[in-house]
């Protein structure tokens, strides 16, 4: 959920129009004036979202994406700038900015904003979930199988490897290594649920 956010500039306009705009969504939100502020409340608060300007006195948006990236890691990072170019923005989105918008803007984009980073935190929570359901079956499957002094180990069930075994067959996942192996058994665990999937990578990975 996101239930705390950040907003960083220097112009007051701007603060309350993301403010008013952001709290009629229930969101509690806190306003600084400067980068300077902001890696100082950074380092006795959490937040679940930030928007920053980039450019600001002697600690600019950059800055503040900079370290909040190395300890915040959680927090989605919105950067906010009238100074806008193609190259500003793939350095904020390398450094891990999750979104990255033009001045002025809308407060509708705002609020659009807002619901994709909600949307994002749910599909995150929902993915660590399945993540850790995955590792618990290996663990549990583990276990299970060694024998034990005095004890027979438990014979595997082949019915179910041989499902998964056609159904990579069949899979259009190609690959033997230990990461696709792990694509395979998380697809083979969610497939029969309703569980919403996000898939994340670089540009021209194939995730199609």
């Amino acid at each position: 959920m996101i239930d705390r956010v950040l907003v960083v500039d220097d112009e007051y306009l701007i603060r309350e129009l993301l403010s008013e705009t952001i709290q009629r969504r229930g969101i509690d939100v806190t306003c600084v004036d400067s980068g300077e502020a902001a890696l100082e409340i950074l380092k006795k608060e959490q937040f679940d979202l930030c928007f920053s300007d980039l450019r600001m006195g002697e600690v600019d948006g950059m800055q503040v994406l900079r370290y909040a990236r190395e300890h915040h890691p959680d927090m989605l990072f919105v950067v906010m700038t009238a100074y806008g170019s193609i190259d500003t923005a793939i350095e904020a989105m390398k450094l891990g900015a999750f979104d990255f918008v033009i001045k002025p803007f809308p407060p509708d984009q705002t609020e659009v904003i807002v619901e994709k980073a909600r949307q994002w935190v749910r599909m995150s929570e929902e993915r660590q979930y399945l993540r850790r359901e995955l590792i618990g079956e290996d663990e549990s499957r583990a276990e299970a199988e060694p024998g034990s002094p005095g004890r027979p180990g438990r014979k595997r069930s082949t019915t179910k490897k041989t499902v998964a075994s056609t159904n990579r067959e069949n899979s259009r996942i190609l690959g033997e290594s230990r990461a696709i192996a792990e694509v395979h058994r998380l697809i083979e665990r969610v497939a029969p649920t309703q569980a919403t999937v996000l898939v994340t990578g670089e540009s021209g990975t194939g995730k199609e």
